[in-house]
């Protein structure tokens, strides 16, 4: 990545509990209007559990023909999200390049269960067969933390190849009955008797990157730090909370520009998190305005998986051009697993 410090947002798609766009989405968030409602879906102490859906039906999603033998995408999961994925998809593509671009998508992990696999990236090509590259394409099953692995994968294929652009990505559904049925189990998801719980959510969203700048850009994103948290959920390891902080460490070396105006951030309501966020906090303050906003708009529109960070990102350059935010941003996100991911957005 040398000679690489920072790449271009041209264009920003996304579909969420709260909006149709990015800046739908951006305006409900501001409202602060609330996508939660209660679902027909009972916990284990009976309780109707909270989600944020899409409203939107399954019939009102273009999903591509799926080949039967491809079981695990017969499931209604795999498809909603192929639907969300291709309605994002859609919306940005007319302000790509008409040559085929990589996707670098985000999807979610096999925690509490698989939901897709690489075929998931030929079922999208198959919605644009001709702006596709697929051999290029990549998925990146990571959940919240998968949207800055792919702005980082974006770094290495810009500087090492000479494609112009590339489109970063992710699509999650969190609202499915096995996986609610596990977490509910769990007691994480939140209901009338679980406070320290999250609420599901589903969504996508698309970023299109460039390292080239022109005055149609609509900001920029430094090269994202990525780390790991050794104490992470499903480990046995103490929980310290280094993991988050070593990410913004790695965002945040050697930068001399103005102070950071606000993080946005993956979290979803559990508590489990927040210990990483004030010990990232904490050991990096000297790049924090003493004013920062700490924006964590899963109260609005849940947890949106592996559609987290593009979606954030999306948020963060829209409060950037528009004065909200006055100066750069950090984006970070956690993954059930070990990986923590932070990255810096500016206008």
């Amino acid at each position: 990545m040398e000679g690489l410090q920072q790449v271009y947002i041209y264009a920003v798609s996304m579909i969420t509990p709260v909006g149709a766009n990015a800046s739908m989405t951006s305006a409900a968030i501001r409202a602060g209007i609330s996508a939660y409602r209660e679902s027909s879906v009972l916990g284990k102490h009976f309780e109707p559990l909270k989600i944020a859906p899409v409203p939107l039906s399954d019939d009102d999603l273009w999903i591509p023909e799926i080949p039967l033998v491809k079981a695990l995408y017969q499931q209604r999961r795999s498809r909603r999200m192929l639907g969300l994925a291709v309605a994002a998809l859609n919306e940005i593509l007319p302000s790509c390049p008409d040559t085929p671009i990589p996707v670098f998508l985000a999807g979610p992990e096999s925690i509490p269960v698989t939901a897709i696999d690489g075929y998931f990236l030929s079922l999208l090509a198959n919605a644009a067969p001709t702006r596709i590259d697929l051999a290029s394409s990549r998925l990146i099953a990571t959940g919240r933390s998968g949207g800055l692995q792919a702005i980082d994968l974006a770094f290495r294929y810009l500087s090492q190849t000479g494609a112009p652009c590339v489109l970063i990505g992710g699509v999650d559904s969190l609202i499915d009955l096995k996986t609610l049925g596990i977490w509910a189990s769990e007691d994480r998801i939140a209901s009338s008797n679980v406070a320290d719980g999250f609420t599901p959510g589903e969504g996508a969203a698309f970023i299109l990157l460039s390292k080239n700048a022109n005055s149609e850009s609509l900001g920029t994103v430094r090269p994202p730090g990525i780390a790991v948290e050794p104490g992470h959920r499903y480990s046995a390891e103490p929980y310290r909370g280094e993991g988050m902080a070593n990410a913004f460490k790695s965002v945040l070396r050697d930068y001399k520009g103005p102070l950071v105006e606000a993080i946005y951030s993956g979290l979803n309501g559990e508590s489990f998190a927040a210990k990483e966020h004030g010990v990232a906090f904490t050991r990096n303050h000297q790049y924090l305005s003493p004013s920062f906003r700490f924006q964590h708009p899963a109260d609005c529109f849940g947890d949106l998986g592996a559609a987290a960070a593009p979606v954030l990102i999306g948020l963060a350059i829209s409060d950037i051009r528009s004065g909200r935010t006055r100066g750069p941003a950090i984006v970070c996100c956690s993954a059930e697993q070990e990986i923590r991911a932070a990255c810096m957005v500016t206008g």
